[in-house]
């Protein structure tokens, strides 16, 4: 299947392979958006290929509801060509493998990554940063709840003579049950004129907030639920009937 317009060309293909994944490739012509959505019991395998011409920009919106996933997303940005990556999970299980190739002067990829986790999930990020002045800005915010367990790698490469390049970082988990969660941030850097930070934190509620929001005459529930709501708050869903299916 195949469908293009004056600014994406879309093609799915109409067989599973071997391994019973299906492949997603979109060109992207011209400034646009586009929401994606992941639905079903059944388990969701895909390859998605997302290719932006120079001087455009994707402001892509990703919503994965479905019972479990194994998703391969991979982008190539060129020259002056942007991608702003929004994401919002709310499933039990996923394994999920992201490969930005800025393959251009001034290509940008950003993203941000939240939801809630309930069963064993992995997330492989992996940010190449090919050629001078291309900009990396990875944001992760996910709460494990039930049996919920991530492991997040989030790599990003600049090789020798790619200067004025920026590598931004930025993970977090709220870990809500005690799971074995990790973080693995790296920074892969060959060149000097770069401009890098990366940060990995889990832990649970920071209870001297929640203590200083109770002593304003804010209930402990009423105070995790704000937090909550400040932690995953995105552009895609409302969060709230989320957080309140699992703090009633």
């Amino acid at each position: 299947m195949e469908k293009e317009d004056n600014n994406l060309k879309v093609s799915l293909s109409d067989k599973l392979d071997f391994y019973d994944i299906m492949k997603l490739n979109i060109d992207v012509m011209k400034d646009t958006s586009l929401f994606i959505s992941y639905k079903g019991k059944d388990e969701i395998k895909l390859d998605i290929s997302i290719t932006l011409a120079p001087n455009t920009t994707l402001e892509l919106y990703e919503l994965k509801e479905s019972k479990t996933a194994k998703i391969q997303e991979k982008f190539y940005i060129y020259d002056n060509a942007k991608v702003i990556n929004e994401k919002f999970i709310h499933m039990n299980s996923i394994k999920e493998l992201n490969i930005i190739y800025l393959n251009g002067v001034d290509a940008l990829y950003e993203s941000k990554q939240s939801g809630f986790i309930k069963d064993k999930s992995k997330l492989d990020v992996l940010s190449y940063h090919n050629y001078p002045k291309t900009s990396s800005f990875l944001n992760h915010n996910f709460v494990t709840i039930e049996k919920g367990e991530m492991k997040l790698n989030v790599t990003s490469m600049v090789y020798k003579n790619r200067k004025k390049s920026v590598l931004k970082q930025n993970n977090k988990i709220l870990n809500q049950n005690n799971s074995a969660s990790y973080i693995k941030p790296n920074l892969l850097i060959e060149e000097n004129d770069i401009e890098a930070s990366h940060s990995a934190n889990i832990e649970p509620f920071d209870q001297r907030i929640i203590f200083y929001m109770q002593t304003r005459g804010i209930k402990k529930e009423e105070a995790e639920m704000l937090l909550l709501e400040d932690f995953l708050k995105n552009n895609i869903v409302d969060t709230t009937k989320y957080i309140k299916k699992y703090w009633r």
